[in-house]
């Protein structure tokens, strides 16, 4: 209830309300009750928008703990998975872009790609749909990102591959054709240079 007043206000205190919450329920969860996956995953939400908000890194850092603890008890046939991995490469990548670590962006793409394959193959659902058009999404950007950091051609290839899938499968009045258009666009070039 708190997250979601902060969601609507703003309000710091509300979001302090909802961290105090949420770390009590952490700790009053049994590690093996199935809804300790529900506990990590909200209380490292609530860490990430305390970041967004404030920018430490700290609270990143929280932010990524929690997040990999969700997915640690998450079964592999559960339907939050993807968005768990998706979540953790956004993340990584991140604080990728906050501190310059490329450890950090490996990470983010090797999370993207768990969150591709963790897709349920029936992606017709909202959630599942824009988990997988957004995940290529990044996962292109990421990988043409350490193809401009590291120089291999094979990080390139296989951000335009990526680009091209969602491209593909984006309706083409969805919004962010113009932009995955404008990238391939560049990424063409920077393979042809």
């Amino acid at each position: 209830m708190f997250s979601a007043w902060f969601e609507q206000l703003g309000d710091l205190d509300d979001l302090q309300q909802a961290m105090e919450h949420c770390e009590a329920a952490v700790s009053a969860t049994p590690p093996d009750h199935p809804a300790r996956v529900a506990t990590y995953n909200n209380l490292g939400n609530v860490f990430c928008w305390r970041f967004g908000r404030l920018g430490d890194l700290s609270d990143l850092q929280q932010t990524i703990t929690y997040g990999e603890a969700a997915v640690a008890v998450t079964t592999k046939d559960h339907s939050y998975l993807a968005l768990r991995y998706n979540n953790m490469s956004n993340n990584c990548y991140q604080r990728f872009d906050r501190i310059g670590n490329i450890n950090d962006l490996q990470q983010a793409i090797k999370y993207a790609e768990a969150a591709l394959s963790s897709t349920p193959s029936n992606h017709r659902n909202p959630i599942s749909r824009y988990i997988y058009l957004a995940t290529y999404n990044n996962l292109g950007n990421m990988l043409c990102i350490r193809f401009r950091r590291i120089g291999d051609l094979d990080d390139l290839q296989q951000a335009i591959r990526r680009r091209e899938v969602a491209r593909a499968a984006s309706p083409q009045n969805h919004p962010d054709q113009a932009t995955i258009c404008n990238s391939l666009g560049d990424m063409f070039s920077w393979r042809f240079d």
